[in-house]
């Protein structure tokens, strides 16, 4: 009886360690989709402007389909399935840096993200707003801003900017949403009135 017991767990460990093997690795398949989605991203030789991926297109919901090691998306193995012929049209070093603009950082959600553009939407839409409409402490759109995770001291913005879709950006401006920390993050009150 322990016997069998033994060589049950033993099979189980087994069948954990080769699927999870068989989860960790890309497919021939998510290299064909890469690189038909992030073609524009990823073409051998400079372009001018640079086109840069956004979380929410169909090049980052490609790279962020491929299995990752740990916290980070491997696209090494996209790398590693890449033909000759693949290797002509498309520049490795672009196809290895996908994630740094496709990865969610995970440390702010699209519902952050949502709240703050719901709830602070007349002080980040796109143009010129007179008098400039200032968000202040208390309000439902400095209590959004201050629910976002921080990075050392200071409120994560960035991860909000990162998670905006194309019809956020053309909605919203991207500088008075990386602004809003400055008037709502509750040290930086303390640091005016200091000064």
């Amino acid at each position: 009886m322990l016997h069998e017991k033994i060589a049950l767990l033993l099979i189980l460990v087994l069948v954990i360690i080769s699927a999870h093997q068989v989860i960790s690795t890309c497919t021939v398949g998510q290299k064909d989709v890469i690189l038909h989605h992030c073609e524009k991203f990823i073409k051998v030789g400079r372009q001018v402007p640079k086109p840069i991926p956004i979380l929410g297109q169909a090049c980052c919901n490609a790279v962020n389909r491929v299995p990752r090691e740990g916290k980070d998306i491997n696209i090494q193995c996209i790398v590693d399935k890449l033909t000759p012929t693949d290797r002509e049209k498309n520049d490795e070093t672009k196809i290895l840096n996908l994630p740094n603009h496709c990865q969610e950082t995970g440390t702010c959600t699209v519902e952050q993200k949502d709240a703050i553009l719901r709830h602070c939407e007349k002080f980040v839409k796109i143009g010129r707003q007179m008098p400039k409409l200032i968000p202040i402490q208390g309000q439902a759109c400095c209590n959004a801003v201050n629910r976002v995770p921080r990075k050392g001291k200071d409120i994560d913005i960035q991860c909000i900017v990162d998670k905006l879709t194309r019809t956020d950006r053309e909605k919203n401006d991207e500088n008075k949403i990386i602004n809003l920390p400055n008037h709502c993050q509750e040290d930086a009150l303390l640091k005016v009135r200091i000064d």
